[in-house]
């Protein structure tokens, strides 16, 4: 069985829940509902996407425990099991009444398991993740930069962004996005760069990257990826990692005035007109004014936010949009015209998706005192 499927089993003998295997003939999940039992995304069961598909699988299963008994393609296997008992189904589907079509149940020695526990989970019941060997960091700050030693002794360094109020959206896609202010109350730390590629592999075995190189960022990730890489990282750090809100990045990418025009655009942005059709190698181009670098180019970055309309009534501390389809991506990319590299641009993708001019940053924080954090 997959991993996913030992974690539900073992989680549900810890808890003493009843989860009842089964197969569903004839009903194969959806193409989004396959995505989401993908061992890579298993952590995407605890997000809102899955709800829905869930509900649908729950209500498939009711409907088929509900008709007449029709002939079984298996009889053999169906005439030596009697259907689950009504006690074992209270906590996932009504049970079925006698001479409805059983469900086929699965034997230890032949493990054919479509889905497991998957009702049992629209019943309200949550499936813990994975516990994890615990990862090994150690982290350093002073005043202004920070430095998080992955394993491997893979480095990442961050740059500490105070509180501050500035002048957010507005720019050329004026419709939903009109100019606001807005205040963050407390300082965070920010990621010098975009996570790249050996940053990512220190944390997470897999590099689905389109454009190969330790020092190139990490590519084709989806938003729910960077929720594993960052549930990894904050199982062995006492600060909280996370992505940017989408006010942090954009505070953080204008720098109290952002230094990029057209005419200098060279010098700070991977984009269309000089990438040669690829991601580039981090901190290759300037920084900005705060030492954070590629925040218009190389590749775009995901947000934690929900993507919406702004207000243009003042803001403290936003974190987006209640809930929607898509998720905050900021930033120009390798692929980006100009106009589309400026720090107001702002676009929606669904978390699931991957595009191979995309990536993420990471902010880190934790304490009030965020200058002195110290190793945990």
């Amino acid at each position: 069985a997959s991993e996913q499927v030992l974690r539900e089993v073992t989680t549900a003998v810890n808890e003493g829940v009843t989860i009842i295997p089964f197969r569903l003939d004839n009903e194969l999940p959806s193409q989004d509902m396959r995505y989401f039992l993908a061992p890579l995304h298993w952590l995407d069961a605890t997000t809102p996407p899955i709800a829905g598909h869930l509900e649908k699988l729950a209500d498939r299963v009711r409907v088929v425990v509900s008709q007449p008994n029709t002939q079984q393609k298996d009889s053999a296997l169906a005439n030596t099991r009697e259907p689950p008992s009504a006690h074992a189904l209270d906590r996932c589907i009504p049970a079925p009444k006698r001479g409805t079509r059983r469900l086929t149940l699965i034997t230890a020695s032949a493990v054919v398991v479509v889905v497991l526990g998957l009702a049992a989970a629209v019943a309200g019941l949550r499936f813990a993740p994975r516990a994890d060997k615990r990862l090994e960091f150690s982290w350093t700050a002073d005043e202004r930069a920070a430095s998080l030693t992955l394993p491997r002794n893979v480095q990442m360094a961050f740059v500490w962004i105070p509180p501050g109020t500035f002048q957010m959206g507005g720019g050329i896609d004026r419709d939903g996005n009109p100019e606001h202010q807005v205040a963050l109350s407390a300082g965070f730390w920010m990621a010098a760069t975009e996570v790249t590629q050996q940053q990512w592999k220190a944390v997470v075995p897999n590099n689905p990257s389109a454009f190969a190189g330790d020092n190139n960022p990490v590519d084709s990730v989806s938003w729910f990826d960077c929720q594993i890489f960052l549930e990894k990282l904050n199982t062995g750090q006492n600060a909280a990692f996370r992505l940017p809100t989408e006010a942090e990045w954009e505070y953080a990418c204008i720098a109290n005035g952002d230094v990029m025009t057209k005419e200098d655009a060279g010098l700070y942005v991977w984009f269309a007109g000089n990438s040669d059709e690829k991601s580039h190698s981090v901190a290759t181009k300037k920084a900005n004014p705060w030492g954070i670098y590629d925040l218009h180019g190389n590749v775009t970055e995901w947000c934690n936010d929900w993507f919406g309309p702004f207000s243009a009534a003042p803001q403290k501390d936003p974190t987006g949009a209640a809930h929607g389809k898509s998720r905050v991506v900021r930033g120009g990319s390798w692929k980006a015209i100009l106009d589309r590299c400026r720090s107001k641009n702002r676009a929606g993708v669904p978390p699931h998706e991957t595009r191979t001019n995309i990536g993420f940053r990471i902010v880190a924080t934790g304490g009030t005192e965020m200058s002195r954090f110290t190793n945990p």
